[in-house]
């Protein structure tokens, strides 16, 4: 399957997540039920596309595995980098370097 098909589909997906249960649902229930169903499937529907189909073929969204970089291009010229390592992070010149603060959590104040 070629990457376009894989937004397309994708977008059909989408869109019948939100119509096909106003539509079916709005005859047997009422409108109000479908909207309220087509509107929470929605969101599940778009995060299982991106999560199953888009990343995985690095569309809009990608995975990027611990201690690896991707490199982001945008017409076939290099955009930016990103990076998966604790502590680490570029520089200016795209060098791995440390990220020099320890991680911080944030604690609420007089809870300590």
């Amino acid at each position: 399957m070629k990457r376009g098909w894989i937004v397309f589909v994708g977008a059909i997906a989408i869109v019948a997540s939100f119509l096909i249960p106003y539509k079916l649902l709005s005859i047997w229930i009422g409108q109000m039920t479908g909207l309220i169903l087509g509107i929470v499937l929605l969101p599940i529907v778009a995060f299982l596309l991106i999560v199953f189909a888009l990343a995985p073929n690095n569309l809009y969204f990608t995975f990027v595995d611990e201690g690896t970089a991707k490199f982001v291009t945008k017409g076939g010229e290099f955009n930016k980098a990103l990076i998966q390592w604790k502590d680490h992070t570029f520089d200016n010149d795209w060098n791995v370097v440390p990220n020099g603060t320890d991680t911080q959590y944030f604690k609420p104040q007089g809870l300590e």
